[in-house]
Formats: structure tokens, sequence, C-alpha cells
């Protein structure tokens, strides 16, 4: 649970665009096999980062910020910004981090830009919202 309005069923979606100039978008669920559809969600810009890991880290206390790890993360979209350690700790940058079923919340203060799409995270706070239980779990 990120914030209270979780507290109920509830689930975390994101959207991007494929092309350049993404205006938004709408979630839409059908619950009559696709007869007939409602909005759920709107969406718009700027679109979410979405990408990939190409490492793992390990293990670590999960109430203080973790200077020692390095996350790598290629962006299939959108782009990285380094925070303030009070942004940081106010909510700013936080991201998914794992596979299905073993998800970790992680907030990354720096975020440096390395080449491309590619990023390195640091200065983590790992664990956030209930998902210390997942550190570690994550394998390439």
């Amino acid at each position: 649970m990120i914030n209270s309005a979780q507290s109920g069923p509830s689930f975390l979606a994101a959207m991007t665009g494929a092309l350049a100039g993404w205006r938004g978008g709408v979630l839409m669920q059908s619950t009559d096999a696709g007869s007939t559809w409602a909005s759920v969600q709107d969406f718009g810009p700027p679109e979410s980062a979405l990408g990939t890991c190409t490492n793992s880290i390990g293990v670590v206390e999960h109430r203080v910020i973790d200077c020692a790890s390095l996350l790598n993360v290629t962006l299939a979209q959108g782009a990285l910004y380094s925070v303030t350690q009070l942004a940081m700790l106010g909510g700013t940058n936080h991201f998914a981090y794992g596979a299905d079923g073993r998800w970790e919340i992680v907030a990354a203060q720096t975020c440096t830009l390395v080449s491309g799409t590619s990023y390195t995270l640091q200065n983590l706070l790992r664990g956030r919202f209930g998902t210390e239980w997942a550190i570690g779990t994550r394998r390439r």
C-alpha cells in the first residue's frame, strides 16, 4: 500500500506511449466479456518511465539509506531525474523493482545517465511501503 487510497482492493497502473508526443490514455474495464467498457482511470503526460534492471542488488537494512548499492536500469520509455534527499524522503522517485509476485518498492535519490537510455540509481531507500520482505528476492 503506497497510500491510504489503496487500503481496500486495488491495483497500481502506469501508462506510457510508444511514440514521442504522447498525450495520454485511458485505462478501460469490461465486466461483461467486452460487450461494454467503462473508463477506470485517465493518464496524461508525462508518461511513466518503464525499463528493465540489468543487475540485482542484495539484502540491506531497509530503515536507512543504502549508499552502497548501484542499480543499473535501461529504459524503454521516459527519463529519470535525481532529487534532493528531502524530496525522496517525502515520496518522490519511487520505483517497483523485482518480478511478478515479489515487487520491492525502492526510492532513488540519485539517477545518473550513463549513456543513451541507461541509468545508474544510487542512494536508495529499500523495502518501502511494506515491501521489505522482497529485499533480495530479485534474480537476474
